[in-house]
């Protein structure tokens, strides 16, 4: 049976000489990790504090991309504004 593991990455990048070889089986460490976050996950305090943190953060990325779609917009306007003035010339 092949068996996973999870390996501190300085080991594996620099070896032994700076540090043990600390690692856990993949089973187990998903399973701990999966358990904990269901525990903090059940206090409604948190999870609303986490669920509002997550929705800022959606919020402040989307609002540049709204500025520059409202001044692209007016520019647009304007442009279209300008071109029918100028064909009735």
């Amino acid at each position: 049976m092949n068996r996973l593991y999870y390996v501190y990455g300085v080991f594996l990048s620099k070896g032994s000489s700076v540090c043990f070889s600390n690692s856990i089986r993949k089973d187990t460490a998903e399973t701990e990790v999966m358990k904990r976050l269901k525990q903090v996950l059940s206090k409604d305090r948190i999870l609303k504090a986490i669920v509002a943190k997550i929705n800022q953060k959606l919020v402040t990325r989307t609002v540049p991309p709204q500025a520059e779609l409202s001044h692209i917009s007016v520019d647009m306007k304007r442009r279209i504004i300008s071109g029918k003035q100028s064909f009735r010339s």
